[in-house]
């Protein structure tokens, strides 16, 4: 019944879910223990056993027997219904083995069945919970994702988000930096101008001071040799004298005039016909009155130089040989590779620049200071001898004018562009550049247009000549401030040198490139100009006796925003190294216009670092040389492949290299390198460093006595130049 009545249920429920069958399988074991209960609970009367319950037969059997029944009937029936009790007794024993075991059999078919429910329960409980655990992991697995999206995305969003603002505190703290020093700049050039005008008043005030009494010295010291008896006798002796000098002075004069006419009209006979033969215009050639003036005789607004004297344009006579004396005598010195003619170019290329010193051309740049005195700036104003005379705060990028100005006072120049050797391009190129360079960025492309097309309008002849090759023009900065390409989008400086028509004129700069041919290097100007022999000798006398209490020396500011840099490397070794170095900081110290310090610090020591900045160069290479402390180099383009024209080729007998890999890689120690040097290899070297001193100077334009016994820097040039110009004219 138990298996009908589960079959039958199962079949009504066996689509539905899993709590269905449960209820079914609970349903199941209900009936199934009621039947149990049912079958198992004993009857009322009946007994437990068959003996008892054949007993409870028997005499019920006598009870309702024994009235009416006689005795053996009631035995006889007695035995016969002891034998049905027997027989009952067995056959209800049997039914309930039967039964038993029927109801075993049952119920070990209902267990079977429970099992079976509980085990397609159980799987299908399992594949549900299965397939609810998959799809948990898959809304998992995708709440992961969406969250994994999101988090990266929030990350990438604060990415760029600490970009933008680390870029915009990197260019407030540039621009706050670049005010705080255009502020400081300002601020320091007018309080060292108002110094300097102060100083520079007080020491006209001196020398003046000092002037009348020596005149007044002078005059009393007349009158008490005239009170003796003496002077008048004096004074006639001393006019006579006089007069004979000036008369051997005009007579000498007179005849070197008529030998100079009488070789000049030689000159012009023999080349008038070569000159018309090269097609030179009429006004180019020798012996006609040339039309192309020289540059203006201007002199200077401040001290000397350009701006002083205001002369009209006056008609350029050819040079003589220059006349220089030697031993008594004058002498001729040949100009033949060497004469130099100077294009009069519009005020507005040069000396008009200068006009607009006072920050016209760079609102935080005042460096009218800078171009007085020939272009060497203000005097120094010291109480030390040692500085007092031919010493300037010199600022470096004022090449371009020291140049104009000795090309002015130059012996071998000459007005004539048909006897020319060289031409030279008075062109204030770093000055004119500055507006491009930190102020209009869009016209970099276009400076020097205007030079070439004014050269290819009114020197057609002379510039197409040999190419330009023969050409040369002073520019105050690195090459690096003028090479930028003419397809360039981005690029720092200006297209001077990227200029088709330009490429083979010369470029004298403060630093070349070192691969190009047309590109050289020319020291940098220091505050050291001397205007006699005498200034010379002293300073050279100085440098060998100065006692030198140091191994080496390290000046200059740090550069931590260079990569490359090893200054900050440097410095360290220079502080561990103790009372062995000494450390100038020029980031705290203004070195720039003030030599003072800088000598000072150089003049005791051996050696000197001199390590790359900015640039590869740096003035105080030049620094090192003229005060006699033996350069250290750490790169091959600081000196080596800049300066071919100005320092002889053994720099090994004159200066230490150490590559700045190995200060890098800390396999250098600076200290013991620079120990192993004896004392006499050390003053060998630095006689040979004193040789060169001459060769990096920029001597006074009005030295006489040093034009005939010292070649300084401006010779060297103009030499470097003619030789150059040589090569190129014999090989074509």
């Amino acid at each position: 019944m138990y298996s009908l009545l589960s079959r039958k249920y199962s079949k009504q429920h066996h689509m539905r879910k899993p709590r269905c069958k449960f209820m079914h399988v609970c349903c199941s074991v209900t009936v199934l223990l009621i039947l149990i209960t049912v079958m198992c609970r004993p009857m009322p009367s009946a007994p437990s056993t068959p003996e008892s319950i054949a007993s409870m037969a028997v005499g019920e059997s006598l009870q309702l027997n024994t009235q009416s029944i006689p005795a053996v009937e009631v035995a006889q029936e007695t035995k016969t219904e002891a034998d049905q009790s027997k027989l009952l007794e067995n056959e209800m024993k049997e039914q309930v083995q039967g039964d038993s075991e029927a109801t075993r059999s049952e119920r070990r078919e209902v267990e079977q069945e429970e099992g079976a429910l509980r085990s397609g329960q159980e799987d299908e409980e399992q594949d549900q919970h299965a397939e609810d655990k998959h799809e948990q992991r898959a809304e998992n697995r995708h709440a992961q994702q969406a969250e994994d999206e999101l988090e990266q995305h929030l990350e990438d969003v604060h990415g760029r988000h600490a970009e933008v603002k680390n870029k915009q505190r990197v260019e407030d703290e540039h621009e706050k930096q670049v005010e705080d020093e255009h502020e400081k700049q300002v601020e320091d050039e007018h309080e060292k101008q108002v110094e300097d005008e102060h100083e520079k008043q007080m020491e006209d005030e001196h020398e003046k001071q000092m002037e009348d009494e020596h005149e007044k010295q002078v005059d009393d010291e007349h009158e008490q040799r005239v009170e003796d008896g003496q002077g008048q006798q004096a004074e006639d002796e001393l006019e006579q004298h006089l007069e004979d000098v000036q008369d051997q002075h005009a007579e000498v004069k007179h005849q070197q005039r008529v030998d100079d006419e009488h070789e000049q009209q030689v000159k012009l006979d023999s080349r008038s016909a070569e000159h018309k033969q090269a097609g030179f215009p009429e006004e180019h050639q020798e012996g006609s009155k040339p039309k192309i003036k020289y540059s203006k005789e201007l002199g200077a607004e401040h001290g000397h130089g350009i701006f002083q004297s205001k002369q009209s344009e006056q008609e350029q006579k050819v040079e003589p040989e220059p006349q220089l004396k030697k031993h008594g005598r004058e002498v001729t010195i040949s100009c033949d590779g060497r004469r130099v003619y100077t294009y009069d170019l519009p005020p507005s290329m040069n000396i008009d620049i200068l006009k607009n010193c006072s920050g016209k051309l760079v609102p935080w740049l005042n460096f009218c200071a800078h171009h007085q005195n020939y272009g060497f700036g203000i005097a120094v104003n010291t109480t030390n001898n040692n500085f007092r005379k031919d010493w300037y705060g010199t600022d470096a990028y004022m090449l371009e004018v020291i140049f104009y100005e000795r090309m002015r006072t130059y012996t071998c120049r000459t007005s004539n562009p048909g006897e020319a050797d060289l031409f030279f391009i008075p062109f204030f190129s770093g000055l004119e550049a500055l507006p491009y360079l930190y102020t209009d960025g869009k016209r970099r492309l276009q400076q020097g247009r205007e030079l070439v097309e004014w050269l290819e309008a009114n020197a057609t002849q002379t510039w197409r000549r040999h190419g330009g090759h023969d050409h040369f023009l002073i520019a105050g900065r690195t090459a690096w401030d003028f090479c930028r390409p003419l397809t360039a989008v981005t690029w720092w400086g200006t297209s001077l040198f990227s200029n088709p028509e330009m490429e083979n004129t010369t470029a004298m700069l403060l630093e070349r490139r070192s691969w190009r041919g047309d590109e050289m290097a020319v020291p940098y100007p220091v505050g050291f100009h001397p205007s006699t022999s005498a200034s010379l000798q002293s300073w050279i006398k100085l440098v060998r006796s100065s006692t030198r209490k140091y191994l080496f020396s390290f000046s200059g500011a740090l550069r931590p925003q260079l990569v490359f840099s090893i200054r900050e490397i440097l410095s360290q070794q220079c502080t561990q190294a103790g009372s062995a170095c000494s450390r100038l900081d020029c980031g705290k110290i203004k070195c720039s216009h003030e030599p003072q310090p800088i000598y000072t610090s150089l003049l005791q020591a051996k050696f000197c670092l001199q390590p790359r900045g900015d640039t590869a160069t740096r003035r105080s290479v030049i620094d090192s040389i003229v005060s006699g402390c033996i350069p250290v180099f750490f790169h091959k383009d600081t000196a080596f492949t800049q300066y071919r024209w100005h320092l002889p080729n053994d720099y090994d007998n004159f200066s230490v290299f150490i590559d700045e890999e190995d200060i890098k890689n800390g396999k250098a120690d600076v200290k013991k390198i620079l120990e192993g040097y004896s004392a006499k290899q050390v003053e060998q070297m630095r006689e040979r460093l004193i040789g060169i001193i001459p060769n990096v100077l920029y001597r006074h334009p009005k030295s006489k006595d040093l034009s005939e016994s010292m070649r300084d820097a401006f010779d060297l040039t103009i030499e470097g130049m003619a030789q150059k110009a040589i090569q190129f004219k014999s090989s074509t």
